[in-house]
């Protein structure tokens, strides 16, 4: 846990615990407290979600929690950067009402296009490094640095499966080719052999025919012609 004091902006004067793990969530009790000057904000907490519930009840994703050391050790509210905002944007007070004149001032400029947005963003960013690494205001910055590294890894597994994609295809493009080179060659070689089973049936047949008619159609020659007659000739004599 780490517990830092602000000395400006909304949380001026604040002292708002974070968490260890990264990116660092912050605790709500700390925000509402800071915000509102409200010495009860477990109080002020229940009433936003049980008023607000689709935008910061459970089902939003407002149901994570810390044990945060000392103060009893009770456990308390956590959110990220993101959920920040969203407290903030439902919280009563001056300096919520502050944040939300600037954030509607940075939305009107971000759809309007002006590039002035760009050298900020840049300062900013400079500012984020040099921060101590347990300020609370670093949430901002390990979130989008978080995001961009997610990005990048989705970006790097989008282009794994892409590849991945193309490799199959063209395996399944070669096993068609392959199959179709192979089905041709084997009715090739049916043919073929179908030709060859044709010949071979046509010329046993041809082959047989000629003896049977050999065995029962004897050649006839004069002299055999001859010796018959007269064989027979004699019998009916």
């Amino acid at each position: 846990m780490a517990l830092f004091k602000i000395t400006q902006g909304e949380f001026e004067g604040a002292e708002i615990r974070t968490t260890t793990q990264y990116p660092r969530r912050v605790a709500i009790l700390d925000v509402i407290k800071a915000i509102t000057g409200n010495v009860n904000p477990r109080t002020t907490w229940a009433d936003l979600q049980h008023t607000y519930p689709h935008d910061v009840g459970e089902n939003a994703g407002f149901s994570d929690s810390y044990k945060f050391p000392g103060r009893g050790y009770q456990v308390s509210p956590v959110t990220d950067a993101r959920g920040l905002v969203t407290i903030m944007n439902l919280l009563q007070g001056e300096r919520a009402a502050r944040f939300r004149m600037k954030e509607a001032d940075l939305l009107v400029r971000h759809l309007g296009g002006d590039l002035s947005l760009i050298q900020e963003i840049k300062d900013i960013r400079a500012q984020q490094e040099g921060l101590p690494a347990d300020h609370p205001a670093r949430i901002f910055g390990e979130d989008v640095e978080a995001r961009a590294s997610k990005r990048s890894l989705d970006d790097d597994l989008d282009i794994y499966n892409a590849k991945k994609q193309k490799l199959l295809a063209e395996i399944e493009a070669e096993k068609q080719r392959t199959l179709a080179a192979v089905k041709a060659d084997v009715v090739e070689q049916l043919v073929d052999g179908s030709w060859i089973l044709v010949r071979y049936v046509g010329s046993t047949m041809r082959e047989r025919d000629s003896k049977v008619q050999e065995a029962w159609e004897p050649e006839w020659t004069d002299e055999t012609f001859s010796q018959k007659r007269i064989k027979y000739s004699g019998a009916y004599r």
